[in-house]
């Protein structure tokens, strides 16, 4: 799926889905439609197992898990994009 492809199922500028690829993370709403778009679950989106429990929360504040979980997102996010694109490559 191209950039162009995402965009315009999400309703965003392709400039939003190369930020979310280089840098900025994708806003909480659009997390589900992205796992959709790219066929995959939001667990795997996400870098989160289906069972939460399983999480081991450490005590650290709240921003730095938010920071760790964001950067899962992000680097869930870049190999699902790669993967994608090797698919498409080798079609």
């Amino acid at each position: 799926m191209s950039q162009e492809e995402l965009a315009l199922e999400l309703e965003v500028t392709i400039s939003t889905i190369s930020n979310w690829e280089r840098k900025d993370v994708p806003d909480g709403r659009y997390i589900k439609s992205i796992a959709e778009a790219l066929d995959v679950s939001v667990h795997k989106l996400t870098g989160v197992p289906s069972n939460d429990l399983s999480v081991e929360v450490k005590s650290k504040d709240t921003y730095e898990e938010e920071n760790i979980l964001l950067q899962s997102l992000m680097e869930s996010f870049d190999q699902i994009v790669q993967d994608k694109e090797k698919n498409i490559e080798n079609d």
